[in-house]
């Protein structure tokens, strides 16, 4: 599902103030995309800047307000990106949910109960799931255990 076209507000919760904050998710992907394109600019800005020899570019008042900008700009960006990937599996979560209802509402009750149970067992033996795995020092010498 994709966010862009999406038309709701999510309402999540700050982990830092325990307020309820909304956030509309196309908005977020607005934000996003203009704070990349500003990123990009900057950019180009500082290689033009550095394209030319200057005896005193690290002194210069306009290269530093320019990289104290990019730095700010990286921060909004990776903010951003941070919020706009929580934001798609929250969408994710609640379409599953909405297609779960729906499936319940318009089949029997017996193949829901096929179809759940199939789905269990698919999640159960899914070989992905090992992959996820973080390694650590501990799990490749099981006899310190």
């Amino acid at each position: 599902m994709d966010i862009k076209n999406l038309k709701k507000p999510f309402h999540i919760i700050c982990p830092h103030c325990k307020k309820d904050v909304e956030l509309w998710a196309n908005d977020i992907e607005k934000r996003y995309e203009k704070a990349k394109k500003e990123l990009s600019d900057i950019r180009e800005q500082i290689n033009l800047y550095n394209s030319e020899y200057r005896e005193d570019y690290k002194n210069n008042e306009w290269f530093k307000r320019i990289k104290k900008a990019y730095a700010h700009k990286c921060e909004e960006v990776a903010a951003l990106k941070q919020t706009k990937k929580m934001l798609e599996k929250e969408c994710e979560k609640q379409f599953e949910r909405a297609f779960y209802d729906v499936v319940k509402r318009n089949v029997d009750h017996e193949t829901f109960m096929k179809f759940v149970k199939e789905a269990e067992d698919d999640i159960q033996y899914n070989i992905y799931d090992t992959a996820v795995q973080k390694y650590s020092p501990i799990m490749s010498r099981p006899d310190k255990l």
